[in-house]
């Protein structure tokens, strides 16, 4: 996701290929580009005519802490006395 600092609620999500196209009229800007598991960059560019620009981004892993997964099973094929019964 790229994010203009000066323009809010202006911004563009790529596509599956990571291709995006944005408008907006010229100056100078703060960007801020964003994706998932990666660290978000942050570049002041200046536009002043039409551009291709690519970035490339750092990996960072996702840091998540312990996962504890826990359930109760009632024990009813020890306590019936029910024998080959469907529902």
């Amino acid at each position: 996701m790229l994010v203009v600092k000066e323009l809010p609620g202006t911004g563009v999500t790529s596509n599956a290929y990571g291709f995006y196209s944005l408008t907006f009229p010229e100056g100078s800007y703060t960007i801020f580009i964003q994706y998932l598991g990666y660290t978000t960059r942050k570049d002041t560019l200046n536009f002043y005519h039409d551009r291709l620009i690519n970035f490339d981004l750092t990996p960072e892993p996702i840091k998540v802490g312990e996962v504890v997964i826990s359930g109760e099973r009632t024990n009813t094929n020890v306590t019936s006395t029910e024998i080959g019964v469907n529902n």
